[in-house]
């Protein structure tokens, strides 16, 4: 986990709600994750409660985001692998899950960011490469080369952990 949100983690979990210290870490963390395309799990209380009480935020929100995605849920699951990558903007795997749910609901340009944040941070996996020239073809050719890409979508989906079901 990024330092910085381990260190607001940790001090938040142990702050009395309603003080001045908890309200400053809370405005910390709720600026990190704004920052990041967060916002909304910034304004749910049970968020904030989950992390008073120790949990494991990113390991509960990335087996949720496996489990939506395995539903065919996409939009769903990629609004928690964002809260994912938000906390652990380290994690490759999760770009990389994410990315692959963006491009089955047909939005190239946010998984080619995400494809792109990936590669920088691991510039020695061809895999990304890879899914990168698959994403440019099929951003060139259009719906057809979308469609007769599925195959290898749910192929990949399943080998990092999740398969949903082709979206409607």
């Amino acid at each position: 986990v990024d330092l910085a949100m381990r260190r607001f983690f940790s001090e938040l979990r142990y702050a009395e709600p309603g003080t001045e210290v908890f309200k400053s870490i809370r405005a910390g963390l709720t600026t990190i994750l704004t920052q990041r395309g967060c916002a909304s799990f910034a304004a749910d209380e049970t968020f904030w409660d989950d992390i008073g009480r120790g949990r494991p935020i990113i390991r509960i929100h990335d087996r949720l985001a496996r489990w939506l995605a395995d539903r065919g849920l996409d939009a769903a699951a990629a609004r928690e692998l964002t809260l994912v990558v938000a906390l652990n903007p380290r994690d490759v795997d999760a770009r990389l899950r994410l990315a692959l749910l963006l491009m089955r609901m047909g939005k190239a340009d946010a998984a080619r960011k995400r494809l792109e944040e990936a590669k920088a941070l691991s510039p020695q996996d061809t895999e990304i490469e890879a899914q990168m020239a698959i994403l440019e073809k099929a951003a060139g050719e259009g719906n057809a080369a979308r469609v007769a890409s599925l195959a290898f979508w749910e192929t990949r989906l399943a080998r990092i952990g999740s398969n949903p079901k082709p979206g409607k």
